[in-house]
């Protein structure tokens, strides 16, 4: 049996397909550490807590990476970020916390 510490983190651009047949994409995996004052986020976008269906915000600076941030505070959990991998601009992103996501 391999545990999820045995497999190798996802990383951006990482296929997976759903046991349902839907194919998915990881657009990137969070840092579980409090961001930098200096944080400067490039992207922010909304995604949605696969295990809670609640809206969190989804930020990311080019020096630190990725967090999720959810009423204004980030999460100090690791996520995986990700979409449908035939996604258009419009595709819904979802996070996962990484330890359910490597062991699903």
């Amino acid at each position: 049996m391999e545990h999820a510490s045995d497999l190798q983190i996802p990383r951006k651009g990482d296929r997976y397909k759903h046991f349902k047949g839907n194919e998915y994409e990881v657009i990137g995996v969070t840092r579980s550490e409090t961001p930098p004052d200096e944080f400067c986020p490039s992207i922010d976008a909304i995604a949605i807590h696969e295990e809670t269906q609640e809206e969190v915000e989804v930020l990311c600076d080019e020096n630190f990476g990725f967090i999720v941030v959810k009423d204004g505070k980030p999460l100090r959990k690791q996520f995986v970020i990700y979409s449908r991998a035939s996604r258009s601009n419009d595709e819904k992103w979802w996070v996962r916390p990484l330890g359910n996501f490597m062991s699903s």
